[in-house]
């Protein structure tokens, strides 16, 4: 019976975050992570209290020699202890993704030092401090964030899971940027990342034509020009198959378009593939090998040519709708 008594005790404590009350905490919705040329910088999006609901909710922001001095610094100015438990979203600052060590300290705190789940959304933003302060028709970043995937099915976002095992492997992947205007927030472009750093900022037809290649779970759609009209096709499903000497890009248009014609079909898979090609030569230029062709040869035991990249302008793109 103590034992369970004892037991019970210690999972209350657990579940307590070690005797902190929720209304002595900050629950931190979104966080942000910039570099100075000194200094790391952490802004935190909170909403102290135990009702969570209400709209209570405040910027604050630390500095440090490193991530976990900022974060302690941002605590001494919230309104309670930092509680990462209920961050949906993180921004990073540009200049911070072009420093590989920053980025693996920024992740490792992540992943090593904070409750945040490997779901979180991640983003790159000129200025994050100014996302986390800016509203949208009432939302904050993070609920703008939720609700914009939720709608935009099509469209996958990156999370600390893929940053995570792109890391560990090449560090090649593509992050969307997020910014914040006047009362409203844009989702515009991207960045290219490429040996775990940013190489390139994309504009949104840039990000366009390099995320037909990213076998990431995302579709799109299709604009195409006839004699008579455009033609606007919902893209149900895309996978991509990689070899050495080909990729082959494999899409099912949505089921409602099935008054697509012949043409059209014949137009999109142009179309796909012009922009796949477009995207080629960016991950060329940036040497990123975003499609894991390095696999592709190691598992055709095929040996790169020296001084040459996995990653071949020439290579042959095949579109099959």
């Amino acid at each position: 019976m103590r034992v369970g008594i004892w037991i019970s005790t210690v999972f209350c404590i657990l579940l307590c975050g070690c005797g902190i009350e929720p209304e002595d905490r900050d629950f931190v919705t979104a966080v942000g992570f910039d570099k100075g040329f000194e200094a790391y910088i952490l802004t935190a999006e909170g909403n102290s209290g135990e009702d969570t609901s209400e709209k209570n909710k405040s910027v604050t922001e630390g500095t440090g020699k490193n991530i976990s001095e900022a974060v302690e610094a941002c605590g001494l100015k919230s309104s309670g202890e930092l509680f990462f438990g209920h961050t949906t979203l993180c921004i990073a600052d540009i200049s911070l993704l072009s420093d590989k060590t920053a980025v693996n300290e920024m992740v490792n705190y992540m992943e090593k030092d904070t409750q945040i789940s490997r779901r979180v959304v991640i983003m790159a933003s000129d200025d994050p401090k100014a996302v986390l302060e800016g509203e949208n028709g009432g939302k904050d970043a993070a609920e703008f964030i939720s609700e914009y995937y939720r709608s935009h099915t099509g469209e996958k976002p990156t999370e600390l899971d893929k940053l995570c095992i792109a890391l560990k492997e090449k560090g090649d992947i593509v992050i969307p940027a997020i910014n914040a205007t006047d009362k409203s927030f844009e989702i515009s472009g991207g960045i290219l990342m490429a040996d775990g750093a940013a190489v390139k900022k994309l504009t949104d037809e840039e990000m366009r034509c390099v995320k037909w290649l990213d076998d990431d779970g995302s579709t799109g759609y299709i604009n195409v020009e006839t004699d008579n009209n455009s033609k606007f096709v919902k893209v149900k499903k895309k996978s991509i198959v990689v070899k050495p000497d080909k990729i082959i890009i494999k899409v099912e248009p949505e089921n409602e378009n099935s008054e697509i014609t012949d043409e059209i079909l014949t137009l999109c898979m142009e179309k796909i593939k012009q922009e796949a090609q477009a995207g080629l030569k960016i991950l060329y230029d940036e040497d990123c090998d975003l499609m894991r062709m390095e696999r592709a040869f190691e598992k055709g035991g095929i040996d790169k040519p020296e001084d040459s990249k996995y990653v071949d302008i020439n290579t042959e793109i095949a579109v099959i709708m």
